[in-house]
């Protein structure tokens, strides 16, 4: 039967895993040059990227309890992602709106209205984090 299926082509291992945490590490670092930080938000262009983060953080969470991960998160993979500079710990969200309340508020004093740019050179997450919220 494996012959078979080999001399059909059959593909043994449908996903490249190293190929796609790669993929995924190139895209989450593209991520930070723009945003400058890696908390993807599940409302970004990107949700594959989100879930995958969210994917890792559960993983890292099982694996200090030095538990088998059901997410593949080997020494070295924490290494490449801390070296991307991930956050193993998940965004609390209030704390987050404050902290863009109290930017928001800033700004306003500065150009008189709240009007902040999806790209907003000066603080890119400000920016970004005001689309949704319109």
């Amino acid at each position: 039967m494996i012959e078979r299926l080999e001399k059909m082509g059959f593909q043994w291992q449908v996903v490249d895993h190293k190929g796609a945490f790669e993929k995924h590490c190139f895209y989450l670092e593209a991520f930070k040059e723009e945003f400058g930080h890696c908390n993807v938000p599940r409302c970004s262009n990107n949700e594959s990227l989100a879930n995958w983060c969210n994917n890792l953080r559960s993983a890292y969470k099982t694996f200090q309890k030095e538990i088998k991960p059901r997410f593949n998160l080997s020494q070295d993979r924490t290494d490449r992602l801390e070296k991307i500079d991930i956050q193993w710990q998940a965004i609390d969200y209030d704390e987050e709106f404050e902290k863009h309340c109290f930017e928001l508020k800033a700004f306003k004093e500065e150009f008189g209205h709240t009007n902040v740019p999806a790209i907003y050179p000066k603080n890119k997450s400000l920016g970004y984090w005001c689309k949704p919220m319109r």
